[in-house]
């Protein structure tokens, strides 16, 4: 005996009647079923939904670091960068091929430090925009300092020097 599983059907006789019945061994679409427009959105929606699957979980290894960059970077850095586009503090985009990951940890959490230790990348940033203090971030751990790298990175897009 075969045991149906009915995913969808409504109808009260008069009212049309559509659904998909899945049959061991057998697909049967269209025996006592009508093609409404809300049958058709539905089986949409189900061809869509392992391709929307596949290219999320394409992404999976930097995902969850990209969140929680893009959530500190909103937090902490936003009120006066952009990535793409300049405000208080200079645009971020390429800043991880300027300068290497341990100088950009150092500068995040005390940009005064290093200027005052005599960094002449720091000075130089310092002096190019108006001598405005960057806020410093001494509590940022270097995996927060890291998936706000990270988060930059990824919303700079390939740089021009990096294109084919």
């Amino acid at each position: 005996m075969e045991t149906p599983l009915l995913i969808s059907s409504f109808g009260n006789g008069r009212a049309p009647h559509f659904g998909v019945r899945f049959s061991f061994g057998r697909f049967d679409v269209v025996s006592g079923m009508r093609k409404s427009p809300a049958f058709l959105i539905a089986l949409s929606i189900l061809i869509a939904l392992p391709s929307c699957a596949e290219v999320a979980t394409n992404d999976t290894e930097t995902f969850p670091e990209r969140n929680s960059g893009e959530r500190l970077f909103q937090n902490k850095c936003k009120s006066c960068h952009e990535i793409k586009v300049a405000q208080t503090g200079p645009a971020l985009e390429g800043a991880t091929n300027r300068h290497d990951r341990e100088w950009l940890r150092k500068f995040i959490r005390d940009s005064q430090g290093m200027v005052q230790a005599g960094d002449s990348a720091a000075q130089a940033l310092y002096k190019e925009w108006g001598q405005v203090i960057m806020t410093s971030f001494p509590e940022l751990t270097d995996s927060e300092i890291d998936s706000i790298l990270k988060y930059i990175e990824y919303s700079s897009g390939p740089l021009p020097d990096q294109m084919p």
